[in-house]
């Protein structure tokens, strides 16, 4: 795993963002974690030959669960974009004003297409990078966490375990 430190520093300003689009994450997680919970006791009630309404009300859990994950991952996405975006954005405008202070003659002495394929492309990546790589990232750390939370409401030894 590699984190940059110059690139996080670019988030000023954005960060809160970025933890709101790491807390869905999480949220998305927790209620992945949580139709698992909820398909575990739907499937217990149908081997149980439970009853129709039984069955239904976890039926009925277990396709919000689906759903409702579905809304906030949706939602992290769209935050983690725009975040990136506005990063690009401020780091582009950064680029731009060193360009202009440096000069045409600063490109005389270099190749002039290589420096643009860097500042496009280079700026470009910073989306995988704050949009994808960042969040997830954090959330792959902190998702064990809430599993063990899930697990330790019922069985703290076999939380720990996990």
């Amino acid at each position: 795993m590699y984190f940059d430190r110059r690139l996080w520093q670019l988030t000023r300003g954005l960060r809160g963002w970025v933890a709101l689009a790491i807390l869905l994450g999480v949220i998305a997680s927790i209620v992945g974690i949580a139709r698992f919970a909820i398909l575990g006791v739907l499937l217990s009630h149908v081997f149980n030959d439970a009853g129709f309404f039984a069955i239904a009300v976890p039926a009925i859990g277990v396709a919000a669960a689906v759903i409702l994950r579905g809304v906030v991952d949706h939602h992290r996405a769209m935050i983690s974009h725009r975040t990136a975006t506005r990063v690009q954005e401020e780091l582009r405008g950064r680029l731009y004003d060193k360009i202009a202070a440096l000069g045409p003659a600063w490109f005389a002495g270099e190749r002039t297409g290589g420096v643009m394929l860097s500042i496009v492309d280079g700026v470009e990546q910073l989306q995988s990078f704050f949009g994808q790589y960042v969040p997830q990232l954090c959330i792959a750390v902190l998702t064990p966490l809430a599993i063990f939370v899930f697990i330790a409401f019922w069985d703290v030894p076999v939380a720990a375990v996990m």
